[in-house]
């Protein structure tokens, strides 16, 4: 072990003699500093405080489920995974959860802004830039 390794798991004993660590013994994710739960209520009003600062007009608990399930898209977490942790039993549902821009297209093969075009190479209605594929 390294002596910096030492020294981290030193300071971390001694954080836990003064108190300033306090055992997870309910196994909680996210907990306040004296390692009480933090309540579904406390984390809605912090979100709403945020939204309203940011100037956000809408928004809602659930929105977070569209947020994760598209964050796990764009890392590429395999679906079957990403139904199993959300709970997703149909594929249809699944995928209504999911709203990738064209970026998430052009970033997932490795290409720079584009715009979607037909076979004539005319532009569609959606879409920045010009989708390339360099080889």
């Amino acid at each position: 072990m390294t002596a910096r390794a030492r020294a981290i798991l030193d300071e971390i004993a001694a954080d836990k003699r003064r108190g300033a660590i306090v055992a997870n013994s309910a196994k909680l994710i996210f907990t306040r500093d004296d390692g009480r739960r933090i309540s579904r209520s406390m984390i809605s009003r912090a979100v709403e405080q945020a939204a309203k600062k940011t100037g956000v007009k809408k928004l809602v608990f659930h929105n977070y489920r569209n947020t994760a399930l598209t964050e796990w898209s764009r890392r590429g977490i395999d679906v079957d995974v990403a139904m199993r942790a959300s709970g997703h039993t149909s594929i249809v549902m699944h995928k209504r959860y999911i709203d990738l821009k064209d970026e998430d297209i052009a970033a997932a093969f490795g290409t720079g802004p584009f715009e979607m075009v037909d076979r004539d190479g005319r532009q569609k209605a959606s879409g920045g830039g010009r989708f390339t594929v360099s080889g």
